[in-house]
């Protein structure tokens, strides 16, 4: 990167992130996804769900002891995905196997079940689509009557998002599905062999972010680039937004979060997070944009927004 791009780019960079206290959420509940639908909606472990109209004032509530790993916003309703415990051989899944369960937050319908856990859910062309374990995929138009669909892959699929009139979901081993109905998928190449956790699309743009500091950027989903991060931790999301990209993440061992922006999804940096020195913001797993700003959630029930 040339120095006077460095310094536009720094230039035009939000001072800071800052971390938003969330009084009752247990520090040891971990925030693991964030949508925003005319409100911001993050769900995570232990069930939590909390919500907010413009990212400071949470209100949290729970209803169950499940875990949420991903949250979407269509047809009116905000759809949640995670795991449902132990499952004991009932509703499609194998005895000892961690089954899926999908929950309108709303509570007017379901939950439905899924025979394996399910880590990320979408909206696109009027119907959910739900990413999980062992390659499952699951498809709903309403939201409110799913069926399971064949992958082709058994490899964990971890994000999916919906852009440019197709479905692209990734996984396990640089895994990366694209479909136009979210019925039948096909295979695309992604040139790493790095697990890819989150994907988003924006200015009309895919980009999936995974292990070791992996950036991959595609114009349709079935081509893709790797983009120099500047880091090496784990990426879990990304998210785009008046302009810009944001990418969150963080390592375990220390606990301690990355910001990373971009106003072309090519070159990154890294963004400060104002934390009043108490210590380092932990890992971050969501992100998303509205209400004129990024918000960011993770470990510790950890809730970042964009100054």
């Amino acid at each position: 990167m040339s120095s006077v791009t460095s310094k536009i780019t720094l230039d035009l960079m939000p001072i800071s992130w800052k971390v938003v206290p969330v009084p009752g959420i247990e520090g040891g509940n971990a925030l693991r996804a964030v949508v925003y639908g005319g409100k911001f909606v993050t769900v995570g472990t232990l069930g939590t769900v909390m919500t907010s109209s413009e990212g400071l004032s949470w209100k949290c509530r729970s209803g169950t002891s499940n875990n949420f790993s991903g949250v979407a916003y269509g047809a009116g309703k905000f759809l949640a995905v995670g795991d449902r415990g132990m499952a004991g051989g009932s509703e499609g899944a194998s005895p000892g196997v961690y089954g899926g369960m999908i929950t309108d937050l709303s509570g007017a319908e379901g939950p439905w079940m899924a025979p394996h856990r399910l880590w990320s859910i979408t909206f696109g062309e009027n119907r959910f689509v739900a990413v999980g374990s062992e390659g499952t995929i699951m498809v709903s138009h309403a939201g409110n009557h799913w069926s399971k669909v064949d992958s082709g892959t058994r490899e964990p699929l971890y994000g999916v998002a919906f852009g440019a009139g197709r479905f692209v979901a990734v996984g396990g081993k640089g895994t990366v599905l694209t479909s136009l109905d979210g019925i039948t998928w096909t295979p695309c190449g992604s040139g790493t062999t790095e697990n890819l956790y989150g994907i988003t699309y924006g200015g009309g743009k895919f980009v999936a972010v995974g292990n070791n500091g992996t950036i991959l950027l595609s114009s349709e989903g079935s081509a893709w680039v790797r983009e120099e991060s500047g880091t090496t931790v784990p990426l879990h999301a990304a998210a785009y937004g008046a302009g810009s990209w944001a990418v969150v993440g963080g390592s375990d061992s220390p606990n301690e979060g990355v910001i990373l922006l971009s106003f072309d999804a090519s070159q990154w940096e890294k963004a400060p997070i104002e934390n009043n020195g108490s210590r380092p913001v932990a890992a971050l797993w969501g992100v998303a944009y509205g209400s004129g700003h990024f918000i960011a959630v993770g470990d510790y029930g950890e809730v970042v927004i964009e100054e």
